[in-house]
């Protein structure tokens, strides 16, 4: 009776860690850019894997590598223990590094024109009593998962220059300044500037919001093309006096242009980042941009 209990604990055992068709990847559910750096992309991103076998696989050290045309493009990580459940889809959270110097030149200059891309993906775990699993299968990546992130990258290293800050009007209660936010879309892809989340502080952090930039909304834009987009800045005189009292005595006025200018690009939403420091002076009505 020893025995057959023995035997029928350690097939349960053996079963578990040696199931007959080893996990495979449906579906990547999320893809947050964390970093980019040296031209790697760290992303954390949530996949879906599926075990069809009709026992659970539990596991740890869960890794992956990812080929395109036998070329390395990134690996991937989970670090923490998993259980995938029998004949279910498990979400298990991943963390991928992506190096964008391993894509090839040709597929670089038609990634966004692809609606996916096929790759080839090894996985590889510790099951129980430390046998070590690993499998290969196919998986075809949405090209718009991708896209995003290179997008937001590439956005969110860019900028607006700022050109031609003049004064326009000035009297008690407004000041009234003009300008031009010149952009140059590198992007093999035509954009849309939707709108300015851009506003006009007095301090670069924890100041008081004092104007708005106002810009030419919904202005489209082709790919490798340059535009000049006209902009207003509207400032408060009343709150800027009020909150830099002692910087009107002196003749001078920080002002700070911080915020977003929205982007579409294939309906999707992108923000690119400005940060803008210029002074005024009231009594000369010159205005100086600061290189910083």
């Amino acid at each position: 009776m020893r025995f057959v209990v023995f035997y029928l604990i350690s097939f349960h055992i053996l079963s578990s860690c040696n199931a007959r068709t080893l996990p495979r990847i449906v579906s990547i559910d999320t893809i947050k850019l964390i970093n980019d750096e040296n031209n790697v992309l760290s992303i954390e991103s949530t996949i879906s894997i599926e075990n069809t076998n009709r026992i659970d696989i539990a596991g740890k050290d869960l890794n992956f590598n990812v080929f395109f045309q036998n070329c390395k493009l990134g690996t991937g990580i989970c670090d923490e223990k998993f259980n995938l459940n029998s004949r279910a889809v498990t979400h298990i959270p991943i963390n991928f590094q992506i190096f964008l110097d391993s894509i090839p030149e040709d597929l670089r200059m038609k990634l966004f024109e692809m609606d996916s891309i096929p790759l080839s993906i090894q996985i590889s775990f510790q099951g129980k009593l430390g046998i070590h699993h690993s499998k290969e299968s196919e998986f075809y990546l949405k090209i718009s998962d991708l896209q995003s992130a290179l997008i937001s990258s590439y956005l969110s290293n860019s900028g607006f220059d700022l050109k031609d800050l003049k004064v326009e009007s000035t009297n008690m209660n407004t000041t009234k300044f003009s300008c031009f936010l010149t952009f140059e879309n590198k992007l093999p892809l035509s954009l849309m500037v939707k709108k300015s989340e851009v506003y006009i502080y007095n301090l670069r952090k924890g100041g008081i919001r004092v104007g708005d930039v106002d810009i030419a909304e919904n202005l489209n834009m082709e790919k490798d093309s340059t535009a000049n987009i006209p902009a207003k800045m509207n400032v408060d005189n009343l709150k800027a006096a009020s909150s830099a009292f002692g910087k009107v005595l002196s003749g001078t006025l920080d002002y700070f242009a911080i915020g977003n200018v929205l982007v579409t690009i294939h309906e999707l939403d992108f923000k690119i980042p400005i940060d803008i420091h210029f002074i005024y002076y009231p009594l000369s009505g010159k205005v100086k941009i600061l290189e910083e």
